[in-house]
């Protein structure tokens, strides 16, 4: 990949670029591609420009659509019928002669239009959910020179997954002489945009973009004052990490937790800080960072979140009980994906994975299959497993890891069926999660514990007398998040509680954290968010959600 926008970041040698970025950005590109395709959107510079940015209506077209939404409150119905006909197949370029015509004094004309005005609102929404496809393409294709379109574009994020991919579009796409226009999004634009260009600002002016940082790491905003903390730590370390230190030790947890993430971002460290955590041991933590920092100089190298990792899509695959399912579904609710068991009524999905491909791929009563991440969600492939299996998870290298709970195994398996390797546990695994190439961990419903193993099944570590857990997921802060039925509970290394939640979440199947720091829960009427005080943020009804990828 071109390293352009790290030139002057090597000059003063403090980050380290990843070297497997490649497969991290495959992943759904094939369903980016048909999103493109099925909007007519070009996936090169010029066709992802006129998307960012439509040329608008011509002035004939104004013309016509001013005159056909006239036409809407004729005394002839053949006339109005036909003006409806001709504005909705200009579809948007007659967004706001219709508009207009919804204001109207006549009931005629106004009730029309706002029918027709529903029906082109639909195809906006429609063509916006495009947005975040458009996004991503930009960051694998690393075009540069749409900064001025982002810009414009980030004003109808529909998502925070579309933030999270406009913060990286900027940044790749930024060049020198987008500095004027990004230091007046920082002053001018909406809370999003702020964001995006004050991350995206080193790409463009280098060393100098200290000057315009250095001040927002006071701001209000404390979104921005994070942000503008992570842009600016490569050039003003010992001014980022004050920032950073002082929101850990704040007393507003959405701002511990805010500066926290951007700490470890930035370091890959945790060292024991959790915000949610009790006083005194956030204060043994915040000690534990201090010493690591005095003990860093200039040199050591701090890591780019915005070139790591997989771009975020927003969506939940879900394993369904009553009745036996999976679908999938984004950040606004849509269905993208829906698949009924094929199986006898008492078998169903017990497990859900993404392939590196984007590919659905879903553990039933005997087999692995992979759906196709296109609309017509063709089989891709399958492959034979002893019965009742509990979860699948798919490892970096492509391969999956599947827990049989009957037999008390934990198998990773190619996508061709190939046993790659097969360990024999002390009970019954209702969890498996892949954790590094020679860790896995574990929940052992039938002993009541979470464990990690090696490659060889020895157990390195454990939580003992854990309610019957049914998942269980490693924090980025070092924590295990287990689900247990009537309740779910996050335990720090030392197996201490340090945050559960328990309120009216009959059937707790499943949990895990999300890029916001809410845990996700997965229970028996569907999916409920949940803040680190305990407060609903919003919640799906569906029926019982027995398993979650979210990616």
């Amino acid at each position: 990949m071109s390293r352009t926008p790290w030139l002057w970041l090597a000059l003063v040698g403090v980050l380290m670029v990843p070297e497997a970025r490649a497969q991290d950005l495959n992943l759904g590109r094939e369903e980016d591609l048909a999103q493109l395709e099925e909007h007519e959107i070009a996936p090169d510079l010029e066709g992802v420009r006129l998307f960012l940015v439509p040329p608008g209506p011509g002035e004939e077209d104004v013309k016509l659509a001013r005159l056909w939404a006239a036409q809407l409150g004729s005394n002839k119905f053949s006339e109005r019928e036909a003006a409806s006909q001709k504005l909705l197949a200009m579809g948007l370029d007659a967004l706001a002669a219709v508009e207009q015509a919804s204001k109207s004094q006549d009931a005629e004309t106004r009730v029309r239009a706002r029918g027709i005005l529903l029906r082109l609102n639909r195809l906006r929404e429609k063509r916006d959910a495009a947005l975040p496809a458009v996004l991503r393409t930009i960051v694998r294709q690393e075009m540069k020179g749409l900064a001025p379109e982002l810009l414009h574009a980030a004003r109808r994020l529909p998502t925070d997954a579309a933030e999270q991919c406009l913060q990286r579009a900027l940044w790749v796409s930024a060049q020198p002489q987008d500095a004027d226009l990004l230091r007046q999004a920082l002053t001018e634009g909406t809370p999003a945009v702020r964001r995006a260009a004050a991350l995206a600002l080193p790409a463009a002016l280098g060393e100098e973009a200290r000057q315009a940082l250095l001040p927002l790491l006071t701001h209000d905003d404390l979104l921005l004052r994070y942000a503008a903390a992570q842009a600016v730590a490569p050039l003003a370390r010992e001014a980022a990490f004050e920032t950073l230190l002082q929101g850990m030790q704040s007393e507003a947890l959405p701002e511990r937790m805010a500066a926290g993430r951007v700490f470890h971002h930035l370091t890959g460290q945790s060292l024991g800080f959790v915000a949610y955590d009790t006083p005194a041991r956030r204060g043994e933590a915040i000690t534990r960072v201090q010493t690591w920092l005095a003990q860093q100089d200039e040199a050591t190298p701090l890591r780019q979140p915005l070139a790591e990792g997989p771009l975020p899509r927003g969506r939940f695959l879900l394993c369904h009980f009553d009745p036996y399912s999976a679908s999938e579904l984004d950040e606004t609710g849509r269905l993208w994906f829906r698949r009924q068991s094929v199986v006898p009524e008492d078998e169903a999905y017990c497990g859900c994975a993404v392939s590196p491909e984007g590919h659905r791929v879903l553990a039933g009563f005997g087999y692995v299959v992979a759906f196709s991440n296109r609309e017509n969600s063709a089989e891709a492939w399958r492959f034979a497993i002893p019965e009742t299996p509990a979860a699948v998870d798919r490892t970096p290298q492509g391969t999956y890891l599947v827990g049989l709970f009957d037999d008390s195994l934990l198998r990773e398996m190619s996508a061709t069926g190939e046993v790659l390797r097969e360990v024999k546990l002390a009970g019954n695994p209702n969890d498996v999660r892949y954790l590094s190439e020679d860790r896995v961990l574990a929940c052992l419903y039938s002993t009541k514990q979470v464990i990690e193993i090696d490659n060889t099944g020895a157990v390195v570590w454990k939580i003992d007398n854990v309610p019957p857990p049914e998942s269980a997921r490693r924090l980025a802060n070092g924590n295990t998040l287990v689900s247990s039925t009537m309740k779910v509970v996050e335990y720090n290394p030392g197996g201490e509680e340090v945050w559960s939640y328990n309120k009216n979440i009959p059937m707790a199947y499943d949990a895990l954290e999300l890029p916001n720091g809410n845990v996700l829960i997965g229970f028996r009427r569907g999916l409920r968010e949940v803040d680190r005080s305990g407060d609903t943020v919003r919640e799906w009804t569906a029926s019982t959600v027995r398993r979650i990828c979210a990616y």
